[in-house]
């Protein structure tokens, strides 16, 4: 089939990468029907990520779905039929900064499947193929943000990272009386981007996994913003540059997407506030904010809401190229059988050796291990999201106490 590769002849359901990107248009239709996006939005995702990400593609023909609809029997005699797009997948390319290392990671998005051709195995075939080939690419791990945890639970992705989200009403911030909190917020200028670009470099240091924000980041992150009624604000203090901060509007509300500075950001949110004129506000926080501090500040008759909303799961790809990046507090190894029943060739038994500076991962012969792991729970071991106090053995127990975990990461991309 040339370079269409066929997964399932019965079914005459075909696969194929939108390398060329010949297929907007059915692509952009499938987009919209399931996501319905504001149509600014999906503009501007068209325009911009899609001419540079990977499009992975099923197709069937349009009458053995009319057929199937119908319950009835697809026949030799109705194949050759135009195909129609049944489901796709989208890679968005991400720098990332992975520990001390900057690598293009995938980030999975645009997940869809044809109402009528699901339950087939489409999105398992899709899953499969893509993440298979962003372990060609040794990629540690990729990334998503799941319209439903349970559709992804099955191919061991996990999450990794949360954000706590506010509603605030305005007047019920006690006022700011600290002369030194003032601060000021401003649009940001193309000037002022390699500033921008500087104080981000800095900041990053703390991360142990996110994006990197370089000038094409913030070119694209802009016309995102732009789309979605929003811009990039830059925060200063004494007017020294002190942050930045990101606003859109959804459905009418003004929402903060990020706040990313060492200031308070309470009287960020007031100064915000009061620059835009609203007296609401939705409020997306971090672990690196003091959010205690903030509910200081908030009185306790106001009317506000805050709760924490797991955001990312990721799914390790290459065992060796993600074991790699972690470090100890102390050198220490352990002899582990890992099973990955949707990736085989991640199964295997391993010597890992880690230390404060580096890790050595080494595929042995078989031989008398210290536990058995699943792909699934070493993601929860190595990213410590749900604190996982269970372990199989002592010897494992004692070995993680010394793993530090990746647990600081910052990813705040919506799509």
């Amino acid at each position: 089939m040339s370079e269409k590769q066929q997964i399932d002849r019965k079914q005459s359901l075909i696969g194929q990468w939108d390398d060329q990107k010949e297929w907007k248009n059915e692509i952009y239709s499938m987009w919209q029907e399931v996501f319905q996006d504001p149509e600014a939005f999906a503009q501007y995702y068209y325009s911009t990520m899609y001419e540079k990400n990977r499009v992975y593609t099923i197709w069937g023909n349009e009458q053995e779905k009319s057929l199937l609809e119908t319950k009835q029997e697809v026949t030799g005699q109705q194949q050759g039929i135009e195909q129609k797009l049944c489901g796709m997948i989208h890679l968005n390319p991400y720098e990332m900064k992975v520990q001390d290392e900057t690598m293009e990671i995938d980030y999975i998005v645009g997940v869809a499947v044809d109402e009528t051709m699901r339950r087939r195995g489409i999105m398992r075939s899709m899953l499969k193929t893509t993440m298979e080939e962003m372990r060609k690419k040794k990629m540690p791990f990729t990334f998503l943000m799941p319209a439903k945890e349970a559709y992804y639970t099955p191919f061991d992705f996990r999450f990794v990272y949360e954000r706590a989200i506010w509603n605030i009403q305005i007047d019920s911030l006690l006022p700011i009386t600290v002369e030194g909190e003032v601060v000021e917020v401003l649009p940001c200028t193309e000037e002022q981007e390699m500033a921008l670009i500087e104080f981000c470099h800095e900041f990053w240091q703390q991360f142990m996994i996110a994006p990197v924000r370089t000038k094409e980041y913030w070119k694209q992150m802009k016309e995102e913003l732009l789309a979605e009624q929003g811009e990039i604000l830059l925060i200063k203090k004494q007017g020294m540059l002190c942050g930045y901060m990101t606003y859109v509007l959804e459905e009418q509300q003004m929402v903060i997407r990020e706040i990313v500075t060492k200031e308070s950001i309470e009287a960020i949110i007031q100064t915000f506030a009061t620059k835009k004129q609203v007296s609401q506000l939705k409020v997306y926080t971090d672990w690196f904010h003091d959010i205690e501090q903030l509910k200081k500040r908030i009185g306790n008759d106001c009317k506000q809401e805050m709760k924490r909303v797991p955001m990312i799961m990721f799914r390790i790809l290459d065992i060796e190229a993600m074991l790699t990046k972690v470090r100890s507090t102390k050198e220490c190894s352990m002899t582990f059988s890992l099973i990955d029943e949707f990736l085989p060739d991640n199964t295997g038994v391993y010597r890992w050796t880690v230390g404060t500076t580096n890790a050595i991962l080494e595929k042995v012969s078989q031989e008398e291990v210290d536990t058995v792991l699943t792909i699934a729970e070493l993601t929860e071991y190595l990213f410590a999201y749900k604190k996982n106090e269970i372990f199989h053995n002592q010897k494992e127990n004692l070995f993680f106490e010394h793993i530090i975990p990746l647990s600081k990461i910052y990813i705040s991309e919506i799509v």
